[in-house]
């Protein structure tokens, strides 16, 4: 395990050790502040309703957790990491099993891809997974989930480090946990292009047209 006193190679020649500049795979806020500290910002706190603002500071989203995972809790929707390029790299990635982990970032996310669903049965797919053995998988923000675009690449426009499936549209289409309030629609990324738009996240309601259907890929 990395600690801060682990100091005797630093820079990018030095993967692994705590003070090269970079938020390693084993690293964390607690062992290693020095390239982690950044990290206990994109959490704040428990939170009642998912896929809403409630509870939780300017910012933040409230997002489903397992109660085994945490429960549910505050996310940031806005970048805490330094801005990442446009083309994602592979060597950003580490792959382990079931899970990738963004060097960059710090999130890790599940390999898995969860079948077409709405948005409000999107809030809670992530609550019943478990990889690698951990269970604090979660949805996506927006923000989070713009970090998996690569615009070098096209149909996906998304990072290799990843699988993608098929060939269509919707296949391509994934659900972040950002609502747009009070529109009735929620944010949405489609890595056809990499682009984020509005689609209609609420029940099917006489008068109203049927919610839309998006991928899930989860995140923690």
């Amino acid at each position: 395990v990395d600690t801060a006193a682990d100091v005797s190679c630093t820079g990018t020649a030095c993967p692994d050790v705590c003070g090269n500049g970079t938020c390693d795979g084993e690293e964390t806020s607690v062992t290693c502040a020095a390239d982690c500290a950044w990290l206990w910002q994109r959490l704040q706190g428990p939170c009642s309703t998912p896929g809403t603002l409630q509870d939780c500071p300017r910012g933040y989203v409230c997002v489903a957790r397992s109660a085994a995972g945490g429960g549910n809790v505050c996310v940031s929707d806005s970048a805490s990491w330094l801005p990442l390029a446009d083309t994602r790299t592979v060597d950003e990635f580490v792959v382990d099993g079931e899970t990738a982990h963004d060097l960059q970032t710090g999130l890790q996310w599940a390999n898995e891809i969860l079948p077409l669903m709405s948005w409000n049965d999107s809030l809670w797919a992530c609550t019943t997974k478990q990889y690698n053995g951990l269970t604090d998988w979660r949805m996506p923000t927006e923000v989070e989930l713009l970090t998996l675009v690569d615009l070098s690449r096209q149909f996906p426009a998304a990072v290799a480090a990843l699988p993608w499936p098929g060939v269509f549209f919707a296949d391509w289409t994934f659900w972040s946990a950002t609502p747009q309030v009070p529109s009735g629609m929620a944010w949405r990324v489609a890595f056809d292009d990499g682009v984020a738009t509005l689609s209609f996240n609420y029940d099917a309601n006489p008068g109203q047209p049927p919610p839309s259907q998006c991928r899930v890929r989860c995140v923690r």
